[in-house]
């Protein structure tokens, strides 16, 4: 790229004008074809020195054209009035440093945020040139590069080639990149400062090395590819006295080091060396950092210590107990104490389940302090539980799950606090997947207040599988309205579980294994979509009311292809239960849609209290 040093001294004089307003004498640059004969004469001549033509005249230096008068040094057109240095534009107008005039006739000079600019002003020229912001009038086509040097250096350098078609000849040129190659430098193209600029940033340099001193000095001896200079800073390892006769290695840090051994014997204190103030520092160990020292390390009682769990910052004497969590959360010895809740550990003293207006209620908690005390028949033993209870005052469907919680989960259900308490359960929802292989879902369908009633209450119990069960339970619980057990009213129970079911008693449809006797029965009906496998694994169905009889369809609810059809004795229920059991139904269509129905339901006659069935549904 061309500079302006590169063309040495300026060659320009000045320009010939008649005034800014009248039109232009003829006139010749000192650059382009310099008539010598017209700048000839000293006084008085009309069109030399002194007279009109010349000095003290109106032609060039004393009148009206240039120096004297309003053309351009002497009057408003440059050097002496408001066009450039006179003016408001740079030296007479306080805006600009005088250091931003570039000496150049046609430009108007100024300063925009302490920047220089100079703006080339082609009407400043004679007719059949124009301004170049280096070079001052030139021809409308250039004869040289020079003549299109636009003094930026960041656009590239100008070429001219009266053959490209361009009005002045002139090419624009190809922009500078600056790249120096060196990650630890950004880079730039500053026309000011002539081209490229490239600016170190020692901190892209910082290594592993902890006793290194890293700059970005990509032209020092030693700069690696990225312009990085690390420099081993030995002092860095020996403090004088936690770290003595270290030395720094680049690639492996501080070496040959001799420690202060500051421990005291005392398992109750954290040893450390503090090279600032050049001492062993024996303080009471609080390794959860809560501002609290452990009561306990390991099997070592700690004098002093108030913190019961030093494992855990939530866990100390400053902070309020927590109720139901199972801990002793102020470090007292008692857990829960001056909670108005009771502890649901019983039915008996069961937490109440809060719902809002969208019928949602969650809680959470730690099974850790609770007790065994609810029996099931899911088979678990030892495991302990939580009991929880909502109410519901009209015909019901509810959605009972514990997904979230950090163990291996059981549910249970059951309507009071005496005799069998738990009378449907469910471990895992569905036990072939994960993580829903230790979830436990609950179905309630048409549940409804007890008879004689406005209200049934219904228990839950938050079981873990065994004795070993330990961590935290998130329990949900979602109520709605009960559907109606007809193909336009189906409850989805896709994502597998237990459902605890009651008869609404609608007739529409039966399986193909029923007797026409029994197809005037009641039926359950439920939807859930088909396993991408295109199988649903097992349903077995229970019921100490009737014997049930299960169908499955795929397809259309009503006019479906039945894939299945079992009615009871397909194998044992125990305990008094009439079952059925279908296994292994194919052939659906996976994403499609699967329903399942229930049938053999009585009639509820008198003030008896209506049939119930159970369903687990593993897809």
């Amino acid at each position: 790229m061309n500079s302006k040093l590169g063309f040495g001294a300026r060659l320009i004089t000045g320009l010939l004008m008649a005034s800014l307003s009248g039109a232009l004498v003829t006139a010749c640059s000192a650059v382009v074809n310099p008539d010598e004969t017209r700048l000839r004469g000293d006084g008085g001549e009309s069109g030399a020195d002194g007279g009109p033509g010349a000095d003290g005249g109106p032609g060039v230096d004393g009148g009206p054209g240039v120096d004297g008068g309003p053309g351009v040094d002497g009057g408003p057109g440059v050097d002496g009035g408001p066009g450039v240095d006179g003016g408001p534009d740079v030296d007479g107008g306080g805006l600009c440093p005088a250091g931003c005039d570039d000496g150049v006739a046609c430009t108007t000079d100024g300063c925009v945020a302490g920047v220089c600019s100079h703006t080339a002003l082609d009407a400043a020229c004679p007719s059949g040139q124009r301004c170049n912001a280096m070079m001052g009038c030139v021809p409308t086509r250039c004869t040289s590069n020079a003549e299109c040097d636009d003094g930026r250096p960041c656009n590239g350098a100008e070429v001219c080639d009266p053959a490209s078609g361009t009005a002045t000849g002139c090419t624009t040129g190809t922009p500078l990149v600056c790249n120096d190659g060196r990650s630890c430098t950004d880079d730039a193209c500053d026309d000011a400062a002539g081209g490229c600029v490239t600016t170190p940033v020692n901190d892209r340099c910082a290594d592993a090395i902890t006793c290194s001193t890293d700059v970005c000095s990509p032209l020092a001896m030693g700069a690696g590819a990225d312009g990085c200079v690390h420099t081993p800073n030995s002092a860095l390892c020996n403090d004088g006295f936690c770290f003595t006769g270290g030395t720094c290695d680049l690639t492996r840090g501080c070496v040959g080091s001799t420690p202060r051994d500051c421990r005291d014997g005392n398992a109750c204190t954290s040893d450390v060396c503090d090279p600032t103030a050049s001492m062993c520092v024996n303080a009471a160990r609080d390794d959860d950092m809560d501002g609290y020292p452990t009561q306990r390390s390991g099997t070592t009682t700690c004098s002093g210590g108030t913190d019961c769990n030093d494992a855990n910052a939530a866990v100390n004497p400053g902070v309020m107990e927590v109720c139901s969590n199972g801990l002793d959360d102020n470090c007292n010895g008692s857990i829960d104490e001056g909670c108005t809740t009771p502890f649901p550990d019983t039915c008996a003293t069961a937490a109440a389940i809060t719902l809002d207006a969208t019928g949602v209620g969650t809680v959470t908690g730690s099974i850790a302090g609770f007790n065994d005390n609810g029996t099931s028949v899911c088979g678990q033993t030892g495991g302990r539980d939580a009991v929880y209870y909502f109410d519901v005052s009209t015909t019901s469907d509810v959605v009972i799950d514990t997904t979230g919680s950090t163990f291996d989960t059981v549910l249970g259900v059951g309507f009071g606090c005496t005799g069998t308490t738990i009378v449907a359960c469910n471990d895992d929802m569905d036990p072939g997947a994960s993580p829903t292989a230790t979830t436990s879902r609950m179905y309630l369908h048409r549940v409804a207040p007890a008879l004689g009633s406005t209200t049934r209450r219904v228990y839950v119990y938050v079981d873990g599988y065994n004795g070993g069960s330990t961590g935290t339970f998130t329990l949900r619980v979602q109520v709605t309205a009960a559907r109606g057990d007809l193909c336009s009213e189906v409850m989805d129970i896709s994502p597998g579980g237990t459902v605890l079911g009651f008869p609404s008693l609608a007739i529409a449809q039966y399986g193909t294994c029923q007797s026409m006797a029994d197809r005037a029965r009641g039926e359950g009906v439920f939807q859930f979509a088909t396993p991408a496998d295109g199988q649903v694994n097992q349903i077995d169905t229970y019921s100490q009311s009737f014997v049930p009889t299960v169908y499955v369809r795929s397809g259309d609810c009503a006019t479906g292809t039945e894939r299945a059809c079992q009615v009871g004795g397909s194998f044992g229920g125990g305990g008094g239960y009439n079952a059925a059991r279908v296994s292994g139904v194919g052939s659906l269509t996976a994403g499609g849609r699967g329903y399942l129905f229930v049938d053999g339901i009585p009639a509820v006659s008198g003030g008896a209290a209506p049939a119930s069935y159970i369903v687990v549904f593993d897809p």
